[in-house]
């Protein structure tokens, strides 16, 4: 059995649902993935859905487990209360179920390609597992923001991962902010520490930690066995910034893409977005996407800077072949 956790609200349910299918979809090994439902929408819909290998949390469930959690909620916004979490969760997983032996948090805009199971065999005998930005040349100017990402990580349940989660549970409650101060960037700046404090640690590989942000880096290309990027297979890939604007109409990123990236990459998973709001439609349950307003000053401007990619960057949903 493997676990893995993450967390959505209603806004990005049809995302983390998709991420749920795709671990359904390749995992090797029987799974488990805790989901903290960030509101009463989420809880709602996932709990009714009784999805195979999916344990539910609620949002009160980890503020009642976590005394640390009440001033967190009434100091910062929601999407800064929502990042304190990320070291939170697994520690209420292992506090609370000491059957799990090792963990893995997964984004909720991830997609995997290939059976999660990767992650447990890259940790090894390792304590933790992170994810470098790996930022391509042009991105190299957002390293300010954290060498590592969020996206992907995974704790064992000893002495070294235990402590390396409670060092960045007390960060994160002491400050989590949206915006760049003094060397700390939300929960995800912290993490540029890690190597320094713990010696069991490893490094995600290119398979694992594929995003918009190292994706110009590598030649995309599919083979009969998968998608691989250069010589590496893709294991999944971090669909951040992708947001729907209209019904119809989804952004796909806020970075540069190629033709191969988008042919092998976002297509299929805006296949996959599309499967998972039909099966949403047919169980008589709506939840509305995670989307993004018109301003014509932004469109304008970004208009003017460049044209092609500005547009090369949307796409009609569902996907048409």
């Amino acid at each position: 059995m493997i676990h893995l956790c993450t967390y959505f609200d209603s806004r990005y349910l049809q995302l983390g649902l998709t991420m749920y299918r795709s671990i359904a979809a390749h995992s090797t090994e029987p799974f488990c993935l805790w989901v903290l439902c960030l509101d009463d929408a989420a809880e709602k819909i996932v709990s009714e859905l009784c999805l195979p290998g999916v344990r539910t949390i609620s949002l009160g469930q980890l503020e009642e487990d976590d005394d640390g959690l009440a001033a967190a909620r009434d100091n910062r916004g929601t999407v800064e209360y929502y990042w304190t979490l990320s070291p939170i969760l697994p520690l209420y997983i292992f506090r609370n179920h000491p059957e799990v032996g090792a963990l893995s948090y997964v984004d909720s805009d991830i997609c995997f390609f290939e059976s999660p199971s990767r992650i447990f065999e890259e940790l090894g005998d390792k304590s933790i597992l992170i994810d470098p930005h790996d930022f391509s040349e042009e991105y190299a100017r957002l390293a300010r923001f954290g060498k590592y990402n969020v996206g992907v990580l995974a704790f064992r349940a000893d002495e070294e991962g235990i402590a390396c989660l409670e060092w960045w549970r007390e960060r994160c409650l002491e400050w989590c902010g949206l915006t760049y101060e003094d060397g700390k960037y939300g929960d995800q700046a912290y993490l540029d520490e890690f190597p320094n404090r713990y010696n069991k640690l490893v490094e995600a590989s290119v398979g694992i930690r594929l995003a918009p942000w190292n994706a110009l880096t590598h030649t995309i290309t599919t083979c009969n066995d998968g998608i691989y990027a250069g010589g590496h297979k893709v294991v999944c890939y971090h669909f951040q910034s992708l947001k729907f604007w209209k019904r119809w109409l989804v952004r796909l990123s806020q970075y540069k893409m190629t033709g191969d990236l988008k042919k092998h990459i976002y297509k299929p998973y805006l296949r996959e977005l599309a499967a998972t709001s039909e099966y949403l439609r047919s169980k008589g349950l709506h939840s509305e996407p995670n989307s993004i307003g018109f301003q014509w000053r932004d469109t304008r401007d970004r208009f003017r800077a460049n044209r092609l990619r500005y547009f090369y960057n949307f796409a009609i949903f569902p996907p048409r072949d």
